[in-house]
């Protein structure tokens, strides 16, 4: 059990575009939240945002009960450095960093508690996704099928792939009861300076999944789709409050005749992983889902995946 204060008070790391969504959740479940930013406008806006503090150095923070890095994935490894000797739990944003040489440094930095933000298997479709699979609801699992593509990105020191592919393997884990996606084959489209924008991925590990992600679709989509044996369960981000499971023959527009609508669980992942992180803080919960050896072992098989994709 880790040592408590009411309310907890929690380091934030960082407070650009996603740290300002992790200060607004923060500040809503009840922490005191101090903001560490070199950055003068983002420590004004960490204020604005309900900061009890923003200060430009780790080492002006008073002591924390945990710290949460939402610094750039470049960044990550120095991040965990400084933070190395907090003795206190990390929440990481993914990616961990940028390759797998990076990855093995931060593993020689002896973190004790430090787990992955993976929001994705804590978001309500993809947990009750895992639940149909665990009921048999869909009959024999067969595969995945993922999409997540829009225009351009607020991430500028990663790629495509390294972005967004780790989430693909949460999702996997999550739906699949743990099981590791394994990579198979790829295949990219490149931007004018050469990095990945957009990819087509298979994984094997069981069940299939098929994974399209990148930042060159005029379309925003968020897409799961959940084939079995017996029926389909699709989930898209449109209509984020419901799973549609479908079965039987085909009706006039060549759609499913049979369809149920299950209604989700409300509220947003991110809070969700940051209220049961708090909680586990706190003694009351288990762990975080993703440690730190889950976070090198998705940069591992994203830079296998890169591998099969650039000799495609």
């Amino acid at each position: 059990m880790h040592r408590t204060r009411n309310p907890l008070t929690i380091g934030l790391l960082g407070c650009g575009v996603w740290g300002r969504r992790i200060l607004d959740d923060l500040c809503a479940l009840g922490a005191r939240v101090q903001v560490v930013d070199a950055d003068a406008t983002a420590r004004a806006n960490a204020m604005a945002g309900g900061a009890a503090d923003a200060l430009p150095t780790i080492s002006q923070a008073d002591a924390c009960d945990g710290w949460v890095i939402a610094t750039p994935a470049s960044a990550h490894l120095a991040s965990l450095r400084l933070l190395a000797g907090s003795g206190v739990p990390l929440l990481c944003e993914k990616p961990l960093c940028v390759d797998l040489a990076q990855a093995r440094e931060i593993e020689t930095l002896g973190l004790v508690d430090c787990h992955m933000l993976d929001v994705w298997r804590y978001h309500p479709a993809v947990q009750k996704l895992g639940e149909l699979v665990r009921s048999g609801a869909l009959g024999t699992p067969r595969g995945l099928r993922s999409t997540r593509i829009n225009w351009s990105s607020p991430r500028t020191d990663v790629d495509s792939l390294a972005n967004l592919g780790p989430h693909e393997i949460s999702i996997f884990r999550e739906v699949f009861d743990g099981a590791w996606p394994e990579p198979a084959s790829a295949f990219f489209e490149r931007g004018a300076d050469g990095a990945i924008c957009s990819a087509w991925l298979r994984w094997q590990g069981g069940p299939w999944m098929l994974s399209e992600l990148g930042n060159r679709s005029p379309q925003r989509k968020r897409e799961l789709r959940l084939h079995g044996e017996d029926a389909v369960a699709l989930w898209d981000a449109d209509s984020p409050a419901t799973l549609v499971l479908a079965r039987g023959i085909a009706d006039s527009r060549l759609e499913a005749s049979e369809r149920e609508v299950i209604p989700l669980d409300s509220g947003m992942a991110l809070c969700r992983q940051l209220q049961a992180w708090l909680r586990w803080i706190s003694g009351e919960g288990p762990p975080p889902r993703s440690d730190l050896a889950d976070g090198i072992r998705a940069v591992a098989s994203i830079e296998r995946m890169r591998d099969l994709g650039n000799r495609a």
